[in-house]
């Protein structure tokens, strides 16, 4: 049972790691240019400091409120977080990044595009770690729970051996 404490906390761990590396990067998060990804003028309202566990990882990060500009003179009003703006961005205009999909936006500051791929394979390399620790946690709290020899006949039934031995 302390190894499958100690897995899932390893893969909080891991979350909240990959999300303070993620937070820290000042983009959007999206590799692809284009259509996508544009300059919009935001506006900067009243913030809230978030931390110093969150998830946005560890430190201190602000959510605050921004009126956006759209090129054809529409505005509309979002939050935008880890730290696109901050409490000296009150009344002041700014340049930041959106970058819509599917409905759903994320906002930034322009960034360099080669640091966003790197980002990106951090974080999915991150993902699978998470999900390798939080399986192995998974099997070990059953293993406790169903003690050695009941595990190890559910697994002969999860996983039956051919007559030559191999798995299969």
């Amino acid at each position: 049972m302390i190894v499958s404490i100690l897995l899932m906390m390893a893969a909080v761990g891991t979350f909240l790691l990959l999300s303070t590396l993620v937070s820290l990067y000042p983009g959007t998060g999206t590799v692809v240019r284009g259509p996508g990804d544009r300059a919009v003028q935001a506006t900067g309202g009243a913030c809230a400091r978030v931390g110093p566990i969150s998830g946005y990882g560890f430190g201190y990060w602000w959510d605050c409120d921004a009126t956006l500009r759209d090129g054809d003179g529409g505005t509309r009003v979002v939050r935008v977080g880890p730290s696109v703006l901050s409490p000296d961005d009150l009344g002041r205009t700014v340049e930041i990044r959106e970058s819509c999909r599917d409905g759903d936006c994320e906002y930034g500051r322009a960034a360099n595009q080669w640091l966003e791929g790197l980002l990106l394979a951090v974080g999915k390399l991150g993902w699978f770690l998470m999900v390798i620790l939080g399986g192995s946690a998974v099997v070990a709290v059953v293993r406790a729970v169903l003690g050695a020899p009941r595990y190890l006949r559910l697994h002969g039934r999860l996983f039956p051996r051919k007559a030559d031995g191999s798995a299969g």
